[in-house]
């Protein structure tokens, strides 16, 4: 593997706290995992939110009306 030397200025790594030097393939895997975790992250403040706000439903409720059949193994 041959080598390149990178330069990066001293007052960027001042100010910014820091470099990180990835290659695109991890980085890309990066990206994906961190946008997967805010994504989860809002879906679940949003749920938290709704049943704060009474408007969701217990499961054997939810069952019972969207899906009688599985709520008939839920109760069994």
């Amino acid at each position: 593997m041959a080598l390149s030397n990178i330069k990066v200025n001293k007052n960027t790594i001042k100010t910014q706290g820091g470099v990180v030097v990835l290659g695109l393939q991890e980085y890309k895997q990066f990206l994906l995992y961190e946008m997967e975790r805010e994504q989860n992250d809002f879906l679940v403040k949003e749920a938290l939110k709704e049943e704060k706000d009474g408007q969701t439903k217990d499961l054997g409720t939810f069952l019972k009306e969207q899906h009688p059949k599985l709520y008939e193994n839920y109760i069994n």
